[in-house]
């Protein structure tokens, strides 16, 4: 089952981008979880809030599954793009009318200096001296391309990485399975030997009818019979390995995993010897490590 083309793909990953040019730096980190479905979350400088919905579905048509976070920096040399404007015309009449208060409050401190008018906020407004928007926009733009491809990556490469262990897990329970396979098919012959043993000491005076023998032999041969089980299980098991070369197979994967448990629980339920047993408990503990593995996927 080594197979290296696989297109098995982890919800978990960390992808990185940077973007550079002039007086601007923009920084996009993409961190992926595991989730049951999709759930993007993003946060964004506020001079690029009108983009969240694109970079949204951006993220959308790459994956089907996990819980995306995307976190963008920017900074900028805000001297080369902000010019303080000090309102001078409102300055003046807050002057004249502090002047003229001080007539009318002579026991005032009659001194007015620069400094006070510089804890006046209202005096003052940041102008833009370009749109940020349409200047870091195409910055913006590249930063999270490449850290969506940097996580599509990552995602890529730990999907393959999922594999050897998820391969090992199949490749075990189908050995044990076909193991017991091989060990069930002989047991309609011992449940009539051990049926005709146990009725000759039962009517050792009577003589044994060996038509009613026959009968409860079949009986008891149907009652304990998991050939259907097993071939189900086989079954499962080689759907499982052809939906691992499918892109977003998790979620089948999942449900796979439970009907093969649930076949894997009725054979354990109809085996009544020792050694079935056993092999039945090692089957079940193999396909939850298998569950387990494929939880990661997405």
């Amino acid at each position: 089952m080594e197979r290296s083309d696989l297109n098995l793909q982890s919800m978990t990953g960390f992808g990185r981008g940077v973007a550079e040019q002039d007086d601007f730096l923009c920084i996009c980190e993409i961190r992926s979880v595991n989730h049951r479905g999709l759930d993007v979350k993003i946060r964004l400088p506020k001079e690029l809030f009108s983009c969240e919905s694109e970079y949204i579905k951006k993220a959308q048509h790459l994956f089907s599954r996990g819980r995306v976070d995307i976190h963008m920096t920017l900074s900028h040399q805000l001297t080369q793009l902000k010019k303080i404007r000090f309102d001078l015309q409102a300055a003046s009449y807050l002057v004249d009318e502090l002047l003229s208060f001080r007539k009318l409050k002579p026991k005032l401190d009659p001194n007015i200096r620069l400094g006070d008018l510089l804890s006046i906020h209202e005096l003052f407004a940041i102008e833009d001296l370009a749109d940020l928007t349409e200047i870091i926009k195409p910055l913006a733009q590249k930063a999270i391309n490449l850290a969506l491809l940097d996580l599509l990556l990552a995602r890529e490469t730990e999907g393959k990485n999922l594999f050897l262990p998820i391969s090992e897990s199949l490749s075990s329970c189908k050995k044990m399975v076909t193991e017991l396979k091989g060990h069930v098919e002989g047991t309609p012959k011992l449940h009539h030997a051990h049926l005709r043993e146990r009725m000759r000491e039962l009517l050792s005076e009577q003589g044994l009818d060996e038509t009613r023998l026959a009968q409860e032999a079949a009986f008891l041969a149907d009652k304990s019979d998991v050939t259907e089980e097993i071939d189900r299980l086989l079954a499962h098991f080689n759907h499982f390995f052809s939906l691992c070369d499918s892109k977003s197979s998790g979620r089948k994967l999942d449900f796979l995993c439970q009907e093969m448990f649930r076949e894997a629980n009725t054979i354990g339920n109809k085996c009544a010897n020792a050694f079935a047993s056993h092999l039945v408990v090692e089957i079940k503990a193999e396909i939850e490590r298998l569950r387990e593995q494929v939880q990661n996927v997405e």
